[in-house]
């Protein structure tokens, strides 16, 4: 159930943010664990003169294309699980629309399940047991 915040220079059209939706949504599936049908992307659009980032801290040189995706995960990944999403978007953002790696930066963030509220006031704990009784075959 990650909750994936995204965030960027303005001035990309629509398709672009859907593809990079797609591509971090991808990559998610893969190497992440998460489901098909799971999917929380906010994209946070900002002006130039809203971004303050060191264009070479711990990279090879950062453009204005840079983005921020910052992912809130309600459950633990392993080092090599984070590692592979990391290596997986960046090489798909590069490989479908020419993003360079050096302009993609991820944090993870662990929660726990009563650390969300997903509709109609519960817990997500609460929410998943509700809808095991409503779907048993689910």
């Amino acid at each position: 159930m990650p909750h994936v915040r995204i965030t960027l220079r303005g001035g990309r059209p629509a398709a672009q943010l859907r593809a990079i939706s797609e591509c971090l949504h991808a990559a998610m599936v893969a190497t992440f664990d998460v489901p098909l049908n799971d999917r929380f992307h906010f994209f946070q659009v900002n002006e130039a003169e809203e971004i303050f980032v060191d264009t070479r801290y711990l990279s090879s040189g950062r453009t204005a294309g840079f983005m921020h995706f910052e992912i809130v995960a309600g459950k633990p990944r392993s080092a090599a699980a984070k590692a592979a999403l990391y290596r997986q978007l960046a090489a798909g953002l590069h490989d479908s629309l020419g993003i360079s790696p050096a302009d993609v930066m991820v944090v993870v963030v662990t929660t726990t399940p009563e650390d969300w509220s997903f509709a109609d006031g519960l817990t997500a704990g609460e929410s998943m047991e509700r809808h095991a009784h409503a779907n048993p075959s689910a």
